[in-house]
């Protein structure tokens, strides 16, 4: 969909249909864009696939054929782009407190909680180094792993899928921090990670329109009135 269009009055664009959600649970942007992002089957249990793709970038490929190359010819479930500069589930944190998408306070938060359950501190991602490929440059950019990404809505990615968006709501809503974790505990079959290469055919990316400000923790007290 190219910029500027405009929902018809039949709620389609171009080929495109629609559809409007109200009443969402979360007055935080951030977590309420991750109900469709990770919760997809909820929304659409009558859908069979889904593809993600970020606001920053636009797709341009045929989602048929999207679903061949990436889902079934590899037999998975779960098909994502595997990492483009960082390996570390750590390393992935202090970049995230650097572009201040999240504040130190709560990241710290979640990484004790994480360290606490067995996570490595390694250059690792799911469970092996981020491998180099000079012909996809798969150290270029910032590697956004999550920015898209092609799944089914079988039980096993259901349930991968929400207990992922269960770390997102508990902690900080990056999903960076959280998917290894979740991968880590419950170990899914069909997980397919695709080179940068892949990525960067499947999209246009535009990058964030805004720079991020600097989080704050806002402090609150209770006080009891007369």
């Amino acid at each position: 969909m190219e910029e500027g269009n405009k929902i018809g009055e039949d709620n389609n664009i171009g080929l495109w249909r629609i559809i409007l959600f109200s009443d969402l649970p979360f007055s935080d942007q951030r977590l309420t864009g991750k109900i469709p992002k990770l919760i997809s089957h909820c929304l659409f249990p009558m859908a069979r696939y889904s593809i993600w793709v970020d606001s920053k970038s636009q797709f341009r490929r045929d989602p048929l054929g999207v679903l061949e190359a990436l889902l079934w010819r590899s037999n998975s479930s779960l098909a994502l782009s595997e990492h483009g500069a960082r390996s570390s589930l750590y390393d992935e944190a202090k970049a995230i407190v650097k572009k201040h998408k999240a504040t130190p306070e709560e990241v710290k938060v979640q990484l004790d909680q994480y360290r606490q359950d067995g996570i490595p501190d390694e250059k690792r991602f799911n469970g092996k180094k981020a491998p180099i490929n000079p012909t996809c440059d798969m150290w270029a950019g910032s590697g956004r792993s999550f920015s898209e990404f092609v799944r089914d809505h079988g039980p096993s990615t259901n349930l991968f899928m929400c207990l992922w968006f269960n770390e997102v709501v508990r902690f900080t809503s990056r999903d960076q921090l959280s998917f290894p974790y979740v991968l880590r505990r419950l170990r899914p079959p069909g997980v397919h990670l695709f080179p940068v290469c892949a990525r960067k055919d499947l999209v246009n990316s535009f990058g964030h329109r805004r720079k991020v400000k600097p989080l704050v923790l806002v402090a609150t007290s209770n006080s009891a009135g007369a």
